[in-house]
């Protein structure tokens, strides 16, 4: 009978897997189509895109240790830079890499990780970066026209509506064994920023 694989090896193949699959999601995400509009679209695209829906994800965790101040701003600050950034990058169309997403990774991860103290503003700010560069990115990549701009504002919905779940289900936690579990998230997430950042500087992308 085999041993069963060691801890170590189970994290490890985790994190090649999650990068992987970060590293190949821009090629393909923005050919998906629901039939249901660019909205849908848009909103799909932003689901099936781990690149874009980590690192909300990971800020929602982050604002929700914070408390719900820090959850509002940065909703809202998400929101608003990602029209920005979306916008941008309509008008601008120019091809990007990775490199933006490993780094949004490691941020957010690393301040999950370390359950930073940040004031206010200072979680507003990540937000508001987090959300232009993202924006910008997806933009990029979507068509010029109308439809292009439904898909940015479909984005815009699916990431408001995920980071609030998100954050509004760990306001209601405030158990020590839970803040704990959320900085081995975080851990996680910054880990596998750093996996795809050396694979984009490599050329691999």
């Amino acid at each position: 009978m085999k041993a069963a694989p060691s801890p170590k090896l189970w994290t490890a193949a985790s994190l090649a897997g999650l990068a992987s699959a970060l590293s190949s999601g821009t090629a393909e995400a923005h050919l998906i189509t629901t039939g249901l509009g660019p909205v849908y679209d848009g909103a799909a695209h932003f689901a099936l895109t781990p690149e874009d829906l980590i690192p909300v994800i990971g800020l929602a965790v982050f604002a929700g240790m914070r408390g719900p101040a820090h959850a509002r701003w940065a909703l809202f600050a998400l929101a608003a830079f990602w029209l920005v950034g979306g916008s941008a990058g309509l008008l601008i169309a120019r091809p990007t890499n990775n490199i933006a997403a490993a780094m949004s990774l490691l941020l957010v991860g690393g301040l999950v990780a370390a359950d930073a103290p940040l004031p206010l503003w200072a979680t507003a700010a990540v937000a508001g970066l987090l959300a232009a560069a993202h924006g910008y990115v997806d933009g990029s990549a979507l068509p010029s026209d109308g439809s292009g701009f439904l898909m940015v504002l479909g984005i815009i919905a699916a990431v408001f509506v995920t980071f609030a779940l998100v954050a509004a289900s760990l306001l209601q936690l405030r158990s020590r064994l839970t803040r704990i579990a959320m900085r081995v998230s975080g851990s996680w997430i910054a880990a596998s920023g750093l996996l795809l950042l050396g694979w984009s500087l490599r050329g691999g992308l």
